[in-house]
């Protein structure tokens, strides 16, 4: 790995810390004034995050260590990654979502929203990367 592929992990890094840090607060806000935000904070919505958070940084720090040696099947990578997200969250958090038998809409967006901000996030970063390779 170069010291711009570490220095582009460092910037992505910064980044992704202060827009999840962003949206978790209007998250937090929005749904602070809902009925049901004892369910919410009881699941733990910083967990989500954090948990978005690493591994998002996991599967970006690994493209950028693999771009060299592996440009034309970095796709393929970045699904694998992406599969080893979903698998994780069934097994670390779907049993607390589903143990009343059903997942709310808040439940849903507990764990959906941190999700696709990280993966727009890491996709977009991603993409400017490689358009300067």
């Amino acid at each position: 790995m170069q010291k711009a592929d570490l220095q582009i992990i460092i910037k992505f890094f910064s980044f992704l810390v202060v827009i999840l840090s962003i949206v978790s607060f209007g998250q937090i806000f929005i749904l602070k004034n809902n009925e049901l935000w004892s369910t919410i904070t009881r699941q733990g919505l910083f967990r989500t995050y954090l948990f978005n958070g690493v591994i998002t940084l996991t599967i970006f720090s690994a493209l950028m260590f693999l771009k060299q040696k592996y440009m034309s099947s970095l796709g393929f990578f970045f699904l694998a990654g992406s599969l080893v997200k979903i698998i994780l969250f069934f097994l670390l958090f779907r049993p607390g979502y589903s143990a009343d038998g059903l997942i709310s809409t808040l439940e849903f967006a507990e764990f959906f929203v941190p999700y696709a901000v990280c993966l727009f996030f890491e996709v977009f970063y991603m993409v400017q990367v490689l358009m300067k390779d």
